[in-house]
Formats: structure tokens, sequence, C-alpha cells
């Protein structure tokens, strides 16, 4: 997958530490795509190498924080209505 120029790389190392449950949660969220918008925890652990209860918590609090929502059919996850909202303040040109 291409990503814009202005996107930063994951695989590029910062001087500054970085908080870790944050790089998790944003981990979690960056396995959504357009060709698997919903995901299980059972998934989600194995793709990131985390422990399921450790997915569990980090998808638990995206949840309540509106960033991810789950399907009540399928207990499965997506992204959030609040992901939307943020994504629409986004502007290249400021």
């Amino acid at each position: 997958m291409d990503r814009p120029d202005d996107m930063p790389n994951e695989n590029i190392s910062y001087a500054r530490p970085r908080l870790s449950s944050v790089t998790a949660a944003v981990r979690v969220l960056k396995c959504f795509s357009a060709a698997e918008p919903e995901i299980g925890i059972s998934s989600l652990a194995k793709r990131l190498s985390l422990a399921k209860s450790t997915v569990h918590r980090l998808v638990v609090t995206l949840t309540h924080e509106g960033l991810l929502t789950q399907n009540p059919q399928t207990a499965r996850y997506r992204l959030g209505a609040q992901l939307h909202a943020m994504g629409k303040l986004y502007n290249p040109n400021p």
C-alpha cells in the first residue's frame, strides 16, 4: 500500500521515546482496511503479536472513546464514527 508523503513511516526510529500503549492502540487501528473492515480480538492479537487480554483492553478503550464499534451480530470490531468525525477535520493545506 502506498503512503502519501506526509504520512509517517512506522519504520523510522524517532529520537524521543514513544508511549507504548498509544503505539499499541494506533497499531490496532491500522489493522482495519477496506478489504477487512471487521476484525475479531483473536485475529488482532495474532496479527499484532500481542496477548488477547492486552488487545481486549485496548479494543474496549478504543470502543469507549468511539474510535471502534462492535458488531453485535459477529462480535467483531470496526472503525468507529469518532474516527470519521476526526478525519473530516484533516486539512492538508492549513
